[in-house]
């Protein structure tokens, strides 16, 4: 797994922007690529896609009136810890904040990779509970992080 600069910079030959990056990293999403995923990658290509995907870039620090780190609104539309109703049938249940990768265009970076771990039973009963009062909806999107990480 690679999780440090320092094993990026032995795989891939980085540009300016990439490297800007650990400059004022703090607060951002870490880096996690799996070893495979990562000698798929173009070593000297800045535009391969799959290093798109994963390399963080000082691109993504940069904040204004047209970005921010809740695009979809979801801390206004939390009901519990976990649970997101933003749709009146339907709601979002963050299951875990655990990813196999860290996608460096995640929407829910406020939330991945904050080592919360998969959600307890107590966050469990309470978004049950949320759902049970609410008999309008109708649909449970399973989501996170990865739900796939989860055994």
């Amino acid at each position: 797994m690679i999780t440090k600069k320092e094993q990026l910079i032995a795989l891939l030959n980085l540009t300016e922007e990439e490297k800007r990056f650990y400059d004022t990293e703090e607060g951002m999403l870490p880096l996690k690529i799996p070893a495979h995923y990562a000698s798929l990658i173009d070593p000297d290509n800045p535009n391969d896609p799959l290093r798109r995907q994963v390399v963080p870039s000082s691109e993504e620090l940069k904040i204004d009136e047209r970005t921010t780190l809740d695009p979809l609104a979801e801390e206004e539309y939390g009901v519990t810890d976990r649970l997101i109703h933003r749709y009146p049938n339907r709601v979002a249940f963050l299951t875990t904040d655990i990813c196999a990768i860290h996608c460096r265009h995640c929407f829910r970076r406020r939330f991945t990779a904050t080592d919360q771990g998969p959600a307890t039973s107590d966050q469990i009963k309470e978004a049950a509970a949320y759902v049970a009062e609410h008999p309008q909806v109708k649909e449970i999107l399973f989501t996170g992080g990865d739900v796939l990480t989860l055994s």
